[in-house]
């Protein structure tokens, strides 16, 4: 079969918002059905979170990785922002929490530079590209992301021709060939 699994798009928990908490327990119940469905045996699932921790997550996230399944991240860097803290240091509490997560982990980044709809790309005085090897560096090569699952991107329809050709090369550079 070409399908590998579902994406289920997406859980995010702000704060001590507790709306979408309410159905995690129905959420674990249709992990367990797809798991142990015959037919859907050699399946994925795989649920999009918000990047930042929150132990508001664990009643989901702990069933997705008990089961075998993964967490997609959702990282979108605009260019202003500290790539450490928003990137690199914000993987360290899911990790806490969650010792091997990173197994079971893909990592979407957002390479939009098309306004009007939605653009990372806003600052005239950062080069988009260097702030997209940037990032595809970090996945490379920060210990924080050793043994990362995937990489993927959000929304080519909101990615010039050109920062999709360059996001490509980044994941041949580093995806691919394994350059440091």
């Amino acid at each position: 079969s070409l399908v590998d699994g579902i994406i289920i798009d997406e859980f995010y928990q702000n704060g001590t918002d507790t709306e979408q908490t309410e159905h995690y327990e129905e959420w674990t119940e249709i992990m367990n059905n797809i798991k142990n469905n015959p037919e859907c045996a050699d399946k994925n699932f795989y649920g999009f979170i918000g990047w930042q921790y929150n132990p508001l997550y664990k009643p989901l996230v702990g069933p997705i990785l008990e089961l075998g399944y993964k967490v997609a991240f959702e990282k979108y860097l605009s260019e202003n922002v500290d790539l450490n803290y928003y990137f690199i240091n914000s993987m360290e509490p899911w990790l806490q929490a969650f010792p091997g997560i990173i197994k079971q982990s893909i990592v979407f980044l957002a390479p939009d530079d098309l306004a009007p709809y939605m653009t990372l790309n806003s600052h005239p005085d950062v080069n988009f590209k260097v702030h997209l090897d940037n990032q595809f560096y970090a996945l490379a090569n920060d210990k924080s992301f050793e043994g990362l699952y995937g990489v993927g991107f959000y929304r080519s329809y909101y990615t010039s021709n050109e920062t999709m050709a360059w996001y490509n090369k980044l994941v041949r550079h580093y995806l691919i060939e394994g350059n440091k």
